[in-house]
This record gives C-alpha cells, structure tokens and sequence, in this order.
C-alpha cells in the first residue's frame, strides 16, 4: 500500500488546498465521502451574480483554489467538527471535473481493494493484479487530465 500511495495517490492528490486533501484523503479510506452531479435537484448552493441571478455552476473549485466550472461537488461525512459549518451540517465543496475524476479513480481502487481484503473476489491473484493495474492506469489518466476507461470484468 505505501507503494500504491508514493506512486499514485500522492501525486494525483497534489491540489493547491492542502488542508482540504488530506480530508479527502482521510475520507477516502474511511469510506465517507460522498461526490455527486450538481443538477436541478441540488442547486441551491449555486452562485449569484451581483443582480441575483443565478449562475448554472460555481465557478470556483475548492481544491485547485482557482476559477473552474464545477458541475460536480463532494460532502466529507465525518464526526468531526473540522468540516461542519455553523449548523452543524456536514459542509459542501465544489469541485471541477478534473478533481472529480482524479478522486473517483482513487475511490475505485480503495473500493476494489476493500473488496479483496473482505474476500467478496473470487478470482485467482493474476486476475486481481490485473484488476489493480487496471484501476491504477485509470489514476495515471485522471492524473494527466483524462477521463477514467471503463473497467469490464474479463
């Protein structure tokens, strides 16, 4: 795993905000985070302009710290009070495309390892190397700005 973590997740983890990646991280491996689309649905936290119309997207990604459109946003569910605004609810951080495919391939792989450590694989040790390559090369692509190739069982 510190391998996995040196080569990959470091790196593709390298955002401007680093208080809020380490929460991110932390989140990842306790299974606690949640990314979603901004859609009709969930638009209320959407930006206004200087004459109360809203924008369709914020255009401020929390982890870059710079002007980009995010249609997506993620929530870290903790019980800590570090991520709770002044209600008392669990905060939400929009993010850009390219922070949203960067966490998602490191949510897929923790996702497949956790399955492997709990035994739900069935498949010898060369199919689940090959299955980690997978989801690690899908790091690598977001890591250059790529979007994620689809993972099909063989």
């Amino acid at each position: 795993m510190k391998r996995i973590y040196d080569e990959e997740i470091y790196p593709v983890f390298n955002f401007k905000n680093k208080h809020l990646t380490s929460l991110v991280i932390r989140s990842i491996e306790s299974n606690t985070l949640t990314v979603e689309m901004i859609g009709v649905h969930n638009t209320s936290n959407s930006t206004k302009t200087t004459n109360g119309e809203r924008l369709p997207f914020p255009k401020k990604c929390a982890l870059l710290e710079t002007q980009r459109i995010c249609r997506y946003r993620m929530r870290i569910d903790s019980n800590s009070n570090n991520n709770n605004n002044i209600n008392g609810h669990n905060q939400w951080y929009f993010i850009s495309q390219l922070c949203r495919n960067r966490i998602t391939t490191v949510c897929d792989l923790f996702c497949y390892l956790r399955y492997v450590q709990q035994g739900l694989v069935k498949s010898n040790i060369k199919d689940i190397f090959w299955q980690i390559m997978k989801r690690r090369r899908n790091i690598a692509l977001s890591k250059l700005g790529f979007s994620p190739i689809a993972i099909v069982n063989d």
